[in-house]
């Protein structure tokens, strides 16, 4: 999946991890962070995910999150 592909992620908080979806037209990737306990803020998880997107697809853009419920982030890049 190349950045233009990447239209929807998720980012959402278990208790044992943060977890994340990459999604696109082609399938989905999910997967969990490593580097950001799951007591750490959205901000420090965004900061994580952020770097694998431009690292493992080349994403590289302005997210903008919304909130959906407690715990779990949705940003839609399509538009």
């Amino acid at each position: 999946m190349k950045a233009e592909d990447v239209h929807f992620l998720i980012l959402y908080r278990t208790p044992e991890r943060w977890r994340t979806t990459v999604a696109g037209p082609g399938g989905m990737a999910c997967g969990g962070l490593d580097g950001t306990p799951p007591d750490a803020p959205f901000e420090e998880a965004e900061r994580e995910f952020r770097e694998i997107l431009a690292e493992v697809w080349g994403v590289e853009r302005e997210i903008a999150w919304a909130e959906t419920r407690p715990g779990w982030w949705n940003a839609d890049l399509k538009g």
